[in-house]
């Protein structure tokens, strides 16, 4: 039997497995619950790096909804992980590389509640990844990984200095507008974690806030600002950029109205001594 005829009769093998697991599993659980999912030794064959890279492809993509609609077993994440880990080097294919990617946002999406101490395993993964051409998908994970910036349990030190890091690259691939409501969210959920990155943040959306000329973008950078005034303290060294993104904004028709009410509440808050 040649390679490929095996790969593909090994799938086939896979699915049907799935298929009989789950119609079995289906009759001894709660319309409620989810079902278990076990990882064999079979599948987990199939994942390793000793299979071909075609093999792996398929069965990962089947993988990808078990570990959505499914609960998984003790240790299974972990096992998962030995399994698909070698994927995130830089020497691998880049479908493999994305598809890996995508397959860990499946199993934040099903298994979030339960991955404990992996939830910073996986935002290490995001942190270090530098690969050029996985931007997007690294900055797809961390937004599963947090929930759009509300969660950031396990790694909470950690976020600001990794969100200040990565603004270049996240400009240049057109994402800006997603990092600052992540941004805006993470200092809403979490600002005693920002309180150490505050001038320095403000320093990069008075960059991005000069620079850019989409209109949704200003206004964003502007609700960064107001969120800070309500959530965290504004460090006096960086008072003049401050307020420099907001003389420059409140002269536009656009961001008028938005631009004065947090001038009105930067001064409001002055008068009560509540910025230091």
């Amino acid at each position: 039997m040649s390679g490929n005829a095996k790969d593909t009769k090994e799938i086939k093998s896979f699915q049907d497995k799935l298929k009989q697991y789950f119609r079995t599993n289906k009759g001894n659980q709660g319309h409620r619950s989810r079902p278990d999912f076990t990882l064999t030794e079979d599948i987990e064959r199939l994942l390793s790096s000793d299979s071909p890279p075609a093999t792996r492809i398929r069965a990962i993509k089947e993988l990808c909804d078990v570990v959505v609609a499914n609960k998984l077993k003790d240790k299974v994440v972990e096992k998962l992980w030995s399994c698909l880990q070698d994927l995130f080097s830089k020497d691998q294919p880049e479908e493999l590389r994305h598809l890996a990617f995508h397959f860990l946002q499946c199993l934040l999406k099903g298994q979030n509640e339960r991955l404990s101490l992996m939830r910073a395993h996986f935002f290490r993964v995001v942190k270090n990844h530098d690969h050029p051409d996985d931007i997007i998908q690294r900055f797809e994970l961390f937004q599963a990984l947090t929930n759009y910036g509300k969660d950031a349990c396990y790694f909470e030190e950690e976020v600001a200095p990794f969100l200040l890091k990565i603004l270049p690259e996240i400009t240049s691939a057109d994402l800006t507008l997603g990092y600052l409501s992540v941004i805006t969210t993470f200092i809403k959920f979490n600002a005693a974690y920002m309180e150490n990155s505050i001038s320095q943040l403000i320093l990069q959306i008075s960059a991005v806030c000069f620079s850019t000329s989409k209109t949704e973008v200003v206004i964003a950078c502007i609700e960064v600002l107001d969120t800070i005034l309500a959530y965290s303290n504004l460090p006096s060294e960086i008072l003049p950029h401050f307020i420099a993104i907001l003389c420059r904004t409140v002269n536009g028709e656009v961001y008028c109205q938005l631009s004065w009410q947090v001038s009105i509440a930067y001064y409001t808050m002055r008068k009560m001594n509540v910025v230091c």
